[in-house]
């Protein structure tokens, strides 16, 4: 990413980050990622391709940001005073908040870009990636006679198996049930 994440941002590159960002979004909703081009993001934030390339290499760079900024209002400091074996469902419980309160517009999204699509493969990529290391980081990969990179493996792709089948496939379904289905898969199996 040609953004440098690690870095705290100004307030300006917070307002055109937000702003590409919001762009990029909407458009997803109105047709597929492999039809959006750098211009009509820039057209539609407003901001000339210049500032766009300050920030990104390309929409790719962005679709990767985009990732990010959704997956960082999922703290790992909010973590510290839970039970290590609670830590899979709380995460689960902030990954299912971060996509109820998205749900309209992802639907959208999914209306533009089916599943086998560049966004949805990028998508699950990172999410597997993002629970992975959050498993391989909490105390539940401590101890266990599996090696932990497939321990991490296994809990990554139930957890992206129960959100697919909830949001992607849009099965109706209660918060309650499919935290439900969470809890029975990931601690039964």
């Amino acid at each position: 990413m040609k953004y440098d994440i690690t870095r705290p941002a100004t307030k300006g590159a917070l307002r055109v980050l937000g702003t590409v960002s919001e762009a990029f979004l909407g458009l997803l909703t109105e047709k597929s990622f492999d039809g959006i081009t750098v211009n009509e993001i820039c057209e539609r934030a407003g901001y000339p391709r210049a500032t766009f390339y300050n920030y990104f290499n390309d929409k790719y760079d962005l679709l990767n940001y985009l990732w990010y900024r959704l997956a960082a209002g999922i703290e790992r400091e909010s973590f510290k005073n839970v039970a290590p074996e609670d830590y899979l469902l709380v995460y689960f419980d902030k990954l299912y908040s971060m996509f109820e309160a998205m749900e309209e517009k992802l639907r959208l999204i999914l209306k533009k870009n089916l599943g086998d699509s560049y966004l949805m493969s990028s998508m699950r990529i990172y999410l597997n990636t993002q629970i992975k290391s959050f498993f391989e980081d909490s105390p539940l990969a401590a101890g266990r006679p599996i090696p932990r990179d497939m321990i991490a493996e296994h809990y990554a792709n139930t957890i992206y198996m129960i959100f697919e089948w909830r949001f992607l496939k849009q099965n109706i379904c209660s918060r309650e049930e499919t935290f439900a289905y969470a809890t029975y898969l990931l601690r039964n199996i």
